[in-house]
């Protein structure tokens, strides 16, 4: 059985795929939905909104930066997940 990564491991492979967490300029961007989430017992509010031309970009109150997850890092994932193997299952 493969032992849990830690959380500092999966930044740093998520950052590897080209998620982002930094503190974004001003753009445009468009709305897809406001939450409120669960976290390790915590509840956190979140904004989700499209960065026209970049991706998408989490954030919640109280935090300066995002996570901006980028078309490009959504490819990646998908890749990594198996979506453009050759042998389909």
């Amino acid at each position: 059985m493969c032992e849990p990564i830690t959380k500092e491991e999966c930044k740093a492979q998520l950052e590897e795929l080209g998620v982002q967490y930094k503190k974004l300029p001003l753009t445009i961007t468009k709305h897809i939905c406001n939450a409120t989430t669960e976290i390790y017992g915590k509840i956190f509010k979140v904004s989700m909104v499209e960065r026209i031309g970049y991706g998408v970009q989490i954030r919640t109150e109280g935090n300066e930066k995002s996570c901006l997850v980028t078309y490009e890092a959504m490819l990646n994932i998908a890749e990594a997940m198996g979506l453009f193997d050759e042998d389909k299952e």
